[in-house]
């Protein structure tokens, strides 16, 4: 089953903004359903769904195993090899640095795990601190066998976050499909230009080829829809370039297209078209890889899912006789507006349904699995003091050693320090005998006015915003 790269952040704030005080659910006319049991679980899948071992987006599907991904923070990352009735095989940690994260992990033909780790400047807890090694950072492919050991490690120059997703395993090598910031318009901190770029290793590790497919302006490839037959990749991707197409020849035409693109097992490409002039990113969330079944890798645009109506497929486990069809299915939304985008927040459930190879359901059950983000990003959170005409603001930092600090306004200087807990989503701020409450919601912090203390001068409102503040962002 195939990362996301873009999309996989909008599936996120989709599928997994709630938590255990919901809101009651906004009516928008649309209709939502709880799953409806069916059958009973049989006794050697109660692991599975009794924990709720494979909800949400971040696991990978093989032939006999699944992977699963948790995220420690601030640069280390866990994994979790499960049989496919929830027995674990092996675990294993990767840690690099706090610019490094997961761009992309496969199951491999020989049990272990293929990982791919690129580098970032942005959402980095003291920039500065950093910020000449960024210069100098590579990316890795580190590959585990299947008892949780390093068997290769490898590293990669010019690759940042994102360059090393889509990862296929065809034969003797790895096949990563990813986007590139081109070097000409690499400014740290910056949105630049970028380029489709596929990387082929063997399975030592070693670079075979690298190549990029670039128009004039932003060109991406959707990692979740690359698929291989006789020979050949396909995939999609678009191109905001000037001109239109990948010629660089820079001519009137402009704006988001899609394209479908073809290349050989060589990198070398046999053909690029324009498949529709105003691409909504909503109709590639289905067609990702979500497992293997009777031998044949399933997409979610598989017409196995034709008549599924309990929410978006997100994997498929094969059992020989019978199947498992995991989906998250959303239950109720409310309104909720992030910092940087307006989204629609939603209750959800995972859904695990056996089928038999006819298609006759044998058993259904459905999990609760709305969720709060699992951690933290360490650094400051703001909001303008109106008060005071907006001139200064009300700051808290949470360090990654538990501690905060925070200064209600900059005019009195007024601060404090103390510890923090993180729990279910609830940020607990304490400062001496006084006791604060945020929710976390991914990058920023919503006060909640219930069972905390007011503050010294500036009395907040339930639901008042703290957006997080990168470093590069402290100064301006």
């Amino acid at each position: 089953m195939k990362k996301f790269a873009a999309v996989l952040f909008i599936i996120c704030i989709i599928f997994t903004g709630c938590g255990k005080e919901k809101p009651a659910p906004v009516n928008t006319g649309s209709e939502f359903h709880t799953t409806v049991p069916v059958g009973k679980v049989p006794a050697e899948f109660e692991k599975i769904v009794g924990e709720n071992l494979f909800s949400g987006y971040d696991y990978y599907a093989g032939d006999d195993r699944v992977a699963r991904l948790y995220e420690s923070g601030n640069g280390k990352y866990d994994f979790t090899v499960y049989d496919f009735y929830g027995s674990e095989l092996y675990k294993t940690s990767l840690e690099k640095t706090p610019y490094h994260h997961v761009d992309d992990y496969a199951v491999t033909s020989d049990g272990g795990l293929i990982v791919s780790l690129g580098f970032s400047d942005r959402y980095v807890y003291d920039l500065k601190k950093y910020a000449s090694e960024i210069t100098r950072a590579v990316s890795y492919v580190i590959k585990i066998d299947k008892s949780g050991d390093v068997e290769w490690e490898r590293e990669l120059n010019g690759h940042e976050r994102d360059s090393l997703c889509g990862i296929v395993e065809q034969g003797e090598y790895y096949y990563f499909f990813g986007t590139i910031e081109t070097p000409e318009t690499n400014v740290p901190g910056v949105w630049n230009y970028t380029d489709i770029i596929i990387t082929k290793l063997d399975k030592s590790g070693k670079v075979i080829k690298t190549r990029t497919i670039a128009g004039s302006d932003f060109d991406e490839v959707y990692t979740d829809t690359v698929r291989y037959e006789n020979g050949r990749f396909y995939f999609n991707g678009y191109s905001q370039s000037t001109d239109g197409d990948f010629s660089g020849k820079g001519g009137k035409e402009r704006g988001i297209t899609e394209y479908k693109f073809v290349i050989d097992e060589n990198l070398d490409v046999i053909s690029i078209k324009k498949t529709n002039d105003n691409i909504n990113i909503g109709p590639f969330i289905g067609k990702r890889s979500l497992g293997v079944l009777s031998g044949k890798e399933i997409f979610g645009d598989d017409k196995l899912f034709d008549d599924f109506c309990d929410g978006t497929p997100t994997g498929v486990l094969d059992y020989g006789e019978f199947y498992l069809i995991i989906s998250e299915n959303t239950t109720g939304i409310y309104e909720y507006t992030p910092i940087y985008i307006s989204a629609i927040w939603c209750n959800t459930e995972t859904v695990y349904a056996a089928y038999d190879k006819a298609g006759k359901i044998l058993w259904k059950a459905a999990v609760d699995s709305t969720n709060w983000p699992k951690t933290l990003l360490y650094g400051t959170y703001s909001r303008k003091n109106e008060e005071f005409g907006g001139l200064d603001e009300f700051s808290i930092t949470l360090n990654q050693d538990s501690t905060f600090s925070y200064y209600e306004t900059m005019i009195s200087s007024r601060f404090g320090l103390g510890n923090y807990t993180f729990e279910d989503g609830i940020v607990t701020l304490r400062d001496g005998d006084k006791k604060f409450r945020f929710r976390y919601y991914l990058n920023a912090l919503e006060y909640i006015a219930e069972e905390s203390d007011e503050f010294t001068y500036i009395k907040l409102a339930d639901g008042e915003i703290f957006n997080y503040k990168t470093t590069e962002n402290d100064d301006k």
